[in-house]
């Protein structure tokens, strides 16, 4: 899911901090964020990849991918988390954007 926000990197970065999230790596020249959520009882973990793109200097473009890790190529149903995932990163984001703005 893709979303424009007036917003920079950094912001995007602390939309990340979801208590069961790891980020994995960070490479700001690019604007990638890598993010790793464990495996549990219903999940073999989850590796989620966010894109931020400067669009002008008013502007950011984000998009996030969200994905199930599966075990040798066993297709892996998702009952919708990997959407609940990007929902909940995007309701973060908002959320670190409003207090930034106060």
């Amino acid at each position: 899911r893709t979303r424009t926000h007036a917003c920079s990197y950094l912001a995007v970065k602390a939309a990340t901090s979801i208590r069961t999230w790891a980020v994995t790596s960070t490479e700001k020249e690019s604007g990638i964020i890598a993010m790793r959520k464990g495996f549990n009882l219903w999940t073999t973990g989850t590796t989620m990849t966010i894109h931020v793109q400067l669009i002008d200097e008013q502007k950011t473009q984000v998009n996030m991918q969200s994905s199930l890790t599966g075990f040798n190529g066993i297709l892996m149903l998702d009952y919708g988390q990997n959407g609940r995932n990007i929902a909940r990163f995007f309701e973060e984001l908002d959320r670190t954007l409003a207090t930034a703005e106060r």
